[in-house]
């Protein structure tokens, strides 16, 4: 099975928009996952087709627009790109209710699941962020329940409040937590053992 190289965004203003999007054209990135906080450089939903994306919870509904015209708004939903690859996602504005959603949806087709999270999972070491001067484990307790679990998961969280730049977490050999605060990254994913590694570092 294939590798996919994957670039994740988040929180770009316009000062450092060019810098991103030619990168991104630059590079070839097999995905590129947006994060929210993007209202200042849209221009990232132009630079190719495998883009995909949630909002923040500051986002206004323009963005949401902008990202649903382009296809690029998966939260809540499921998307098949190919090879047995799924992607879905869980926004900041509406979490619980994107991921009921996704607890409806079959995901026996996939050999892979990735979901783009602004939340990490409750259960793994990446989940720490420091509100009030206080560190904190918060996420997302159980996504799938019991039943509909993916074959291999890939969770993918970011948000500028967690405490390191970037946490990989394999919780069992098919479900891997990335957990990123920075505003780009980019990781390179083995699609059968979910072996990751940062690319550019």
């Amino acid at each position: 099975m294939k590798r996919l190289r994957i670039a994740i965004i988040q929180a770009i203003d316009y000062r450092k928009c060019r810098e991103v999007v030619d990168k991104l054209k630059a590079e070839h990135f097999d995905l590129v996952m947006l994060c929210g906080g993007l209202g200042q450089c849209l221009d990232v939903l132009r630079v190719g087709k495998s883009i995909y994306g949630i909002v923040d919870v500051d986002d206004d509904i323009h963005i949401v627009k902008t990202m649903k015209n382009v296809g690029a708004y998966i939260a809540g939903s499921l998307h098949f790109i190919d090879d047995g690859i799924c992607i879905s996602g869980i926004d900041a504005k509406n979490p619980i209710q994107n991921i009921e959603r996704l607890r409806e949806k079959i995901l026996s087709n996939c050999f892979l699941t990735i979901i783009l999270s602004r939340y990490p999972l409750k259960t793994s070491s990446c989940s720490k962020v420091k509100l009030v001067g206080k560190d904190l484990n918060i996420g997302i307790k159980n996504v799938f329940g019991d039943v509909n679990k993916p074959t291999k998961l890939l969770f993918i969280s970011c948000n500028k409040s967690f405490q390191s730049d970037l946490c990989i977490d394999v919780l069992d050999p098919s479900n891997v937590l990335v957990s990123t605060n920075k505003q780009f990254t980019s990781l390179l994913v083995d699609v059968q053992d979910l072996n990751i590694s940062v690319l550019g570092e």
